[in-house]
């Protein structure tokens, strides 16, 4: 059977995954005009109106949505053999980028066990906040909270983590008879999120679970400017953090900080690994995703 052409394949994946000409013909090193040619071209060999034009940008239409997932995959999958070709038995390199909390907490017990999933690769971490250029700093994999960051992108969920309140063993051991009812606020480590998060869990939440007032007094607890940081100040014994069991489930096992007393409290989004669809095929890009979906559990 008769190929459709590559350059307009290629052409029309770019501008897919970009959501314009300009920076497809950027990547490509061509005009915008010679992109927007070989879509054209590709429209006509389908015989189906692959884009919408939107002035700078370009929206997929029904048929570009169906077409784009797959030749995406298999532009990743030559994308790999050439690779393979080209470097014989060198390391492949793989772009992860993930938020500071997850690098510094939950991957920290992890990292032995990530070089031995991944023998045949090296990695290079990016640590940085949302949202990441993927195509301009040439990311393979970024794990981020919540899927709503990259719609034009491939996300899989890795886990719905939830909190918990967490102190130190002594925190505890100096306050026989700890329980929800008896916490004044000077006794909470409170998070600081920031105007850009509204899905985050608050203290206010989790005694609303119990059917409880918050706490009121005329000392205030704590308050730290990330999740991380407020676990290590309850690690130092100065109140009761709500902790991500991702992120405090290694200070647990080490008995570092103990859980006093329930319930958890789910977290808004879950945790998505995020990847450009061409990438999905790549074989060490899902052995990451698998180690790392089956560290999550």
């Amino acid at each position: 059977m008769p190929m459709p052409p590559l350059n307009a394949v290629r052409a029309f994946e770019a501008a897919a995954r970009h959501s314009g000409l300009k920076s497809a013909a950027e990547e490509l090193g061509v005009s915008p005009a010679a992109v927007s040619q070989q879509v054209r071209k590709l429209e006509g060999w389908f015989g189906r109106q692959l884009f919408r034009r939107l002035n700078n940008r370009v929206v997929l239409t029904d048929a570009g949505e169906a077409l784009y997932p797959e030749i995406a995959e298999a532009m990743g999958r030559l994308d790999a053999l050439a690779a393979r070709l080209v470097e014989g038995r060198a390391p492949r390199r793989i772009v992860l980028s993930l938020p500071a909390s997850l690098a510094a907490g939950w991957l920290r017990p992890h990292w032995a066990a990530l070089a031995d999933a991944l023998p045949d690769a090296r990695l290079d971490l990016r640590v940085e906040d949302d949202p990441v250029a993927f195509a301009r700093a040439d990311i393979d994999l970024r794990i981020s909270y919540g899927t709503g960051g990259y719609p034009d992108l491939a996300t899989e969920v890795l886990v719905q983590d939830s909190a918990v309140p967490v102190c130190a063993p002594g925190f505890l051991a100096a306050r026989p008879g700890l329980a929800p009812e008896t916490l004044a606020e000077e006794d909470l480590i409170h998070t600081s999120w920031g105007p850009s998060w509204v899905n985050h869990p608050t203290w206010a939440e989790w005694f609303g679970l119990l059917g409880l007032e918050p706490p009121s007094g005329r000392r205030p607890g704590h308050r730290a400017m990330m999740s991380s940081v407020a676990t290590d100040m309850a690690a130092a014994g100065m109140g009761l953090a709500l902790g991500h069991r991702m992120l405090v489930s290694a200070d647990i096992a080490a008995g570092r900080l103990v859980v006093p007393f329930g319930p958890d409290l789910q977290l808004g989004h879950p945790y998505v690994a995020v990847m450009p669809h061409r990438k999905m095929g790549r074989e060490d890009i899902r052995r990451l995703v698998d180690f790392l979906r089956a560290r999550v559990r």
